[in-house]
């Protein structure tokens, strides 16, 4: 044996230890946490997943037939299967399905780096960030499986302290009000068949719980069903108000609504319905959005008027999002309501960056919706808004974007900026279109700013296929450079599929 040879077994002789101390270490580090479903919820059949070896309860969102749409929407379509998990460091996931062959299966959205494989019709894959809620697609869009990948939750409040609502596991039925410095928390394995209604300073709406308002629908079966504000979560003349970690599955109306709040968090908010509005913004300001996953029937986010001149809808802000709509806008600022009263007069300062927008409306009737729709309100300004660093999954659809007032509204439109916004999919030989412009004399659009647009790896300027600047606009700008970078992937397919 030489020197070196002898040294070099001597080293990993005495790193072996420490290599041993840092594997267990890790191992240590990666946890998986479950919860089991109560009796009396809708399960589904259509998927079955592991996660770390362990089963998980994979429930079922939405029922045919719970509000009938005029042909040719067919909400059988939009069932879809979903499961929950906590972990840290990393996870494996296991899926299989008596329903449907997995091999060409696409896992949305790319950005969260999840590469699938498929062998023996069981699909494989590892999720190593928290939040990596991600939408599985053996069958397109219709009745996927959704899966939320979320950070262990910790700090969790007894069941007895001062101030606290404990929903422990179970089933559990009613409306729970909350006021001032109360927490409601629903533990994981929770499910509330109601909703929640909050008004005062520093409430927290929290947990790994479920609120279903399936029961409320299914009993209605139309949109005389009412809580409060027709939403299952609201906030109502709130400052400081938390809501963060919660399932909001089948809303009867809006899945959150929030009016005339100040200080409003949401955070790691998934909802899943087949009908309603995902987020009912009125009058709230200070309000922030981050790493939710929203799919919803009608608009995913809605910024509107409501009864009151003040506060403003200002400063609010939304990123690290999935979003997803049927048959609607996913933004959706303003909607040239005329019979509310006096409106507070603008809504500023709003800014969505890193976003994933996983499907839009692809129904046929006389129009479909474009992705963002900013058309403000009667006698009120939309100004200083920002979108960037947006990704759309296109599906051929003939409208993407519209910065355009509403008849008879007095709105002033100005000061928008959208940049890096990557739209890929089915080309289907349009780009879609991008529509600027006021209606009518009595409203104007100005300062709006469009750059590095990329659709179907196209740079988007003035004089692209499918934009059209209309009258009563100024200042109204396309910039980039055609050598704008790499686009982002939007799809991940299964790898080895059978």
């Amino acid at each position: 044996m030489t020197l070196t040879q002898y040294g070099y077994q001597r080293s990993l002789r005495l790193l072996a230890p420490i290599l041993l101390v840092c594997l267990c270490a890790q191992l240590a580090f990666a946890q998986v946490v479950t919860y089991s479903a109560p009796s009396g919820v809708s399960m589904s059949g259509d998927y079955i997943v592991k996660v770390g070896g362990k089963n998980i309860p994979v429930y079922r969102s939405g029922s045919p037939g719970a509000l009938p749409q005029p042909a040719p929407y067919d909400k059988t379509t939009d069932l879809c299967s979903f499961a929950t998990f906590d972990f840290s460091g990393s996870a494996q996931v296991e899926i299989t399905s008596p329903v449907y062959p997995l091999g060409n299966a696409v896992v949305r959205p790319a950005s969260k780096g999840v590469v699938p494989s498929v062998t023996g019709g069981v699909m494989r894959f590892t999720v190593t960030k928290a939040f990596s809620h991600l939408s599985i697609e053996p069958n397109g869009k219709h009745q996927p499986l959704l899966l939320f990948a979320n950070p262990i939750d910790v700090n969790v409040p007894a069941p007895d302290a001062p101030g606290v609502v404990y929903l422990g596991p179970g089933l559990h039925k009613g409306l729970i009000s909350l006021s001032s410095n109360q927490t409601l928390y629903l533990a994981g394995g929770a499910v509330l068949q109601g909703g929640v209604f909050a008004k005062g300073k520093g409430i927290t709406i929290r947990g790994r719980g479920i609120v279903d308002g399936l029961p409320a629908v299914m009993a209605n079966k139309g949109p005389q069903v009412r809580w409060y504000r027709d939403a299952m979560v609201c906030g109502q003349d709130c400052t400081n108000l938390r809501v963060e970690g919660i399932i909001l599955k089948d809303a009867f109306g809006s899945a959150v609504t929030y009016h005339r709040c100040i200080g409003v968090t949401t955070d790691n908010i998934k909802i899943v319905g087949d009908q309603g509005d995902g987020f009912h913004n009125f009058n709230t300001g200070d309000l922030h959005i981050s790493d939710c996953f929203i799919r919803t029937d009608d608009d995913c986010v809605y910024l509107g008027v409501s009864w009151a001149q003040t506060p403003l809808t200002d400063i609010v802000t939304m990123t690290r999002c999935s979003l997803w709509t049927n048959r609607a806008n996913i933004w959706r600022i303003g909607s040239g309501w005329q019979q509310l009263g006096v409106p507070s007069p603008s809504m500023r300062n709003l800014t969505f960056t890193n976003i994933d927008v996983l499907h839009y409306d692809t129904y046929p009737y006389d129009h479909q919706n474009p992705v963002a729709r900013i058309g403000g309100n009667k006698d009120q300004n939309v100004e200083h808004v920002r979108f960037e660093n947006i990704r759309i999954n296109r599906e051929g659809q003939s409208e993407l974007w519209e910065v355009k007032t509403y008849k008879d509204t007095n709105t002033k439109i100005s000061d928008c900026y959208f940049k890096d916004i990557f739209v890929t999919g089915a080309f289907n030989e349009t780009y879609g279109a991008i529509r600027v412009g006021a209606i009518d004399a009595l409203s104007t659009v100005s300062d709006v700013t469009f750059e590095n647009i990329m659709r179907h790896g196209q740079l988007t300027l003035e004089t692209s296929p499918g934009v059209h600047a209309g009258s009563n606009t100024s200042n109204i700008t396309f910039i980039g450079s055609t050598t704008a970078g790499n686009l982002p992937p939007t799809i991940s397919r299964a790898t080895n599929g059978k």
